[in-house]
């Protein structure tokens, strides 16, 4: 575990060695930096990759509904190459084209930066065992000072039961915290296994027909195999976004 420098002096204090085998206000200053909270990861407050992620569909989605591949084929006409017409839609196509790859590219940055989240996600889990355990053993401490009978001062005695109904108030927190960052995680992991498929294999197939049917070397018809292979992933795309926009 990586120790930071505001940790350091409450480890240092909290160290089993040093622990007052009596209830006094020594006791009590022990537990409470045992007991001290560590911060959560900050990444995990200051970015929601599933939401990141979904932005980002949303962005990509409204410009693929712009892709009009039937616009572009309904001007190869003789009137339509005379008054520059087709180029004119090419030009379109192209544009449109170029910007689903931009944000294809950010969509998958925001992919990367999730699953950079997720981890984070599950080392946090990790440390939320590890606190509940620290808990557990330092309300066992408690209960110990509590029993031992050697102070009758009832303040400090008011001061040690208010500490232990804390810390069972903080465990209790931290297994409603578990659980839902396994939810958060299931989440996010299924998302991202989503995109995965998707950008695996649908999304390249996607970008070379596309590339096929910007530099078709004829004039296009709906019966050539590239505007038709184009037109499949388009429609598998398009299923895809528009599935996860409405999640």
């Amino acid at each position: 575990m990586q120790v930071t420098a505001n940790q350091i002096p409450v480890l240092r204090i909290a160290d089993e060695r040093e622990r007052p085998t009596a209830l006094s206000d020594e006791a009590i200053a022990w537990l409470d930096a045992a007991s001290e909270p560590r911060p959560l990861n900050e990444d995990l407050l200051s970015f929601d990759g599933a939401a990141s992620v979904r932005a980002s569909i949303k962005c990509v989605l409204t410009i693929m509904a712009r892709l009009d591949v039937g616009e572009l084929i309904a001007r190869q006409g003789w009137l339509h190459r005379l008054t520059g017409a087709d180029i004119e839609a090419k030009l379109r196509f192209e544009l449109s084209v170029k910007q689903v790859n931009l944000l294809l590219d950010e969509l998958r940055l925001a992919a990367t930066r999730a699953r950079s989240q997720l981890e984070n996600m599950q080392r946090e889990r990790d440390r939320f065992a590890e606190d509940q355990a620290r808990l557990a053993g330092l309300i066992d401490y408690a209960a110990g000072l509590r029993e031992d009978g050697t102070s009758t001062d009832p303040f400090i005695v008011d001061r040690l039961e208010r500490r232990v109904a804390n810390m069972i108030t903080m465990s209790r927190a931290n297994d409603m915290a578990v659980a839902q960052f396994r939810l958060a995680e299931d989440g996010l992991r299924c998302l991202l296994d989503r995109y995965g498929e998707i950008a695996g294999m649908v999304i390249p197939l996607w970008q070379q027909h596309a590339f096929a049917v910007i530099h078709a070397p004829a004039r296009l018809s709906g019966n050539d195999a590239d505007v038709a292979n184009f037109l499949v992933c388009h429609s598998a795309l398009e299923e895809y976004f528009d599935g996860e926009a409405r999640l």
